[in-house]
C-alpha cells in the first residue's frame, strides 16, 4: 500500500476517533434537565471528572470547591445504595440562558432526596453552575 494513502486513511480514522470521543466526553446536553440527569449518572458510575465536566467552564476557580460537592454526592450515594432512579419534578426559568431543575432521587435503601440544580446554556449546550 502506498504510504501517502496510508498516512490519510490513519489520519482520517485518527481524525473521527478524536471527534467522537470529544463528543461523547465533553458533558453535552441537549436541555437542562439532561444535563442534570447526566451529572447524576455519573455521580452514581463515581466518575468524578466526567461530573465536573458538567459544571460550566467559567468557574475554573470554583473547581476544588465543586469536587468536593461531587466527592460527597458520591460517596452519599454509595452509602444509600445508589441511585435507583431519578424523577425531574419541574424546570424553571430564571433568565433566557438560566433554568432551575428541581429532581427527586431514589436511593437503593428506600430513602429519596429532593433537590435542585441550576443549569445555564452556553453556545447551545447547558451546563451546570452555582449561583
Amino acid at each position: 500500500m502506498n504510504p501517502q494513502r496510508l498516512y490519510r486513511i490513519t489520519t482520517t480514522f485518527s481524525a473521527f476517533f478524536l471527534l467522537a470521543t470529544l463528543l461523547s466526553s465533553c458533558g453535552f446536553s441537549a436541555s437542562p434537565s439532561s444535563a442534570v440527569r447526566s451529572f447524576f449518572s455519573a455521580i452514581d458510575n463515581g466518575e468524578n471528572e466526567k461530573a465536573l465536566r458538567h459544571f460550566e467552564p467559567a468557574i475554573a476557580e470554583e473547581v476544588g470547591k465543586i469536587r468536593i460537592i461531587i466527592d460527597a454526592y458520591i460517596s452519599g450515594s454509595k452509602e444509600a445504595g445508589g441511585i435507583e432512579k431519578m424523577d425531574i419534578i419541574s424546570e424553571t426559568v430564571r433568565t433566557d440562558s438560566k433554568v432551575k431543575v428541581d429532581y427527586r432521587l431514589h436511593f437503593g435503601n428506600g430513602e429519596a432526596e429532593e433537590g435542585s440544580l441550576l443549569a445555564v446554556q452556553i453556545k447551545g449546550r447547558w451546563y451546570l453552575t452555582v449561583e
